[in-house]
C-alpha cells in the first residue's frame, strides 16, 4: 500500500499544524454554498466484485453528476486509466482530474477544503487537504 497527502494552500502554514489546531482553519458544513462539488469515479473490484453492478453504479454516478453539473461545476476524480470508460458516461461539462480512486465516497477519501475566518465571515484564505491511498 502506498500513502500519501498533499497540501495545497494561499497562504503559509510556517510550522503550524492543523492537528494541533494553531492555524484556526474551518472547514465548513457540505451544505453550505460552494463553487463545485467533488465525486469520484468508482473502479474497485474487491468492492464492486460483480462486473455488471460496477458499470450499473458507473452509469449512476454518471447520472447523478450529469445532473448537479446543470446547476454547478463538478469535478469528477478518476485515475488517467479510466477517464476514456468514465469520459462515455459523462457530460463534457464535467470535469475530469487525474487521481487515483478506488471508490465513490468522495466526503471520505477526497479533497477536504477549508477556509480561515477573518473575523467577518469572509474567508481570507483556502486550503485543501487531499489524502490518498494506494
Amino acid at each position: 500500500m502506498i500513502a500519501g497527502a498533499a497540501l495545497c494552500a494561499t497562504g503559509s502554514f510556517a510550522s503550524q499544524t492543523m492537528a494541533e489546531g494553531q492555524v484556526g482553519l474551518v472547514v465548513p458544513p457540505e451544505e453550505n454554498k460552494h463553487d463545485r462539488t467533488f465525486m469520484q469515479w468508482p473502479v474497485n473490484r474487491e468492492v464492486y466484485p460483480e462486473k455488471e453492478f460496477l458499470e450499473l453504479l458507473q452509469r449512476t454516478i454518471a447520472d447523478i453528476a450529469n445532473t448537479i453539473v446543470e446547476f454547478e461545476s463538478v469535478v469528477m476524480l478518476a485515475a488517467k486509466e479510466d477517464h476514456t470508460r468514465a469520459r462515455r458516461y459523462l457530460s463534457k461539462a464535467v470535469e475530469l482530474w487525474d487521481m487515483h480512486t478506488e471508490d465513490l465516497w468522495c466526503r471520505d477519501s477526497g479533497p477536504l477544503f477549508a477556509k480561515q475566518p477573518n473575523g467577518t465571515g469572509e474567508s481570507i484564505e483556502y486550503y485543501c487537504l487531499i489524502i490518498f491511498s494506494r
